[in-house]
């Protein structure tokens, strides 16, 4: 009986050391696939994180294009911006001399239509009949030779008269086209010029 009973006794010391040595074990074998579980989401951490960094660097590019896309047209705006400007500026200035050049031109013309207007009612109180009775009133041939040139230089002085009188007129039907032509350009300038600003 005694033997029974260190038998079981040391049936039951070897359980519990069996027992002993498997819990030592699985607490062995545990800590390994803790780590590895751990290690495995860390990296799955890190990746996710790269993802994130990867996209971010992404839009940093995109973002760093549309910017030097935007400094482009900047740079094309402002530089077409300064050119419509200039234009603006010739253009207005052009427009001032051509307003004084009519301002002399409209001067000139009511002259010389006065000129046209005083030698047309000497004309018209003159028949052509005098002129051929002044040639046929010559005394002699050089009397008829002086008379004859004082009538072509009278008909000369009448041709400049009228021919000065119509090239200005016509010199300001021109400048009047080009000034009005300067007024479309520079109301489109403006135009221009308030869209490029905005």
């Amino acid at each position: 009986m005694r033997t029974i009973a260190l038998l079981f006794i040391g049936l039951a010391m070897a359980i519990l050391v069996a027992a002993q040595d498997k819990k030592q074990d699985s607490t062995q074998k545990n800590p390994p696939q803790a780590l590895q579980r751990s290690l495995s989401e860390a990296q799955k951490k890190r990746e996710e994180v790269q993802r994130k960094i990867d996209k971010v660097d992404a839009q940093r590019k995109v973002v760093r294009r549309d910017i030097r896309s935007v400094d482009r047209d900047l740079t094309r705006v402002t530089s077409a911006l300064e050119s419509t400007s200039d234009k603006l500026d010739t253009s207005v200035s052009r427009q001032q001399e051509l307003t004084g050049e009519l301002e002399i031109a409209s001067a000139k013309l009511t002259e010389q239509k006065t000129r046209v207007e005083n030698r047309l009612r000497q004309i018209y109180r003159q028949p052509d009949h005098n002129v051929l009775t002044l040639l046929a009133g010559s005394e002699s041939v050089g009397d008829f030779a002086e008379r004859k040139e004082l009538l072509q230089r009278i008909a000369e002085r009448d041709r400049e008269i009228f021919e000065g009188y119509k090239q200005l007129r016509a010199e300001i039907e021109d400048k009047r086209v080009e000034q009005q032509k300067l007024i479309n350009q520079i109301s489109d300038l403006k135009s221009q010029q308030e869209d490029r600003q905005n």
